[in-house]
């Protein structure tokens, strides 16, 4: 049961966030707002992440709301 048990907490540990790219932001302005409100970011830490291409993990229950909010904003993302 130990083994269960670890194995159980290994699954959830994978799966308790996500990986964000932001690979192109045609409505920047929109989707530095929608980033800001779902994340709580400020305006220059938004702006950074979607101009700078870099990858940011996120909280899993984030992601459904998040790629909603991208995709409204017609921005093309990659996530791992």
């Amino acid at each position: 049961t130990v083994a269960y048990a670890e194995c159980i907490e290994m699954i959830l540990e994978e799966h308790s966030s996500f990986y964000l790219k932001i690979l192109n932001a045609p409505e920047k302005i929109n989707t530095i707002k929608a980033i800001r409100e779902i994340t709580g970011m400020g305006l220059s830490e938004a702006k950074t992440f979607i101009e700078s291409g870099s990858v940011i993990e996120f909280a899993i229950n984030l992601k459904d709301r998040m790629l909603h909010k991208l995709n409204e904003t017609k921005t093309m993302y990659e996530v791992t």
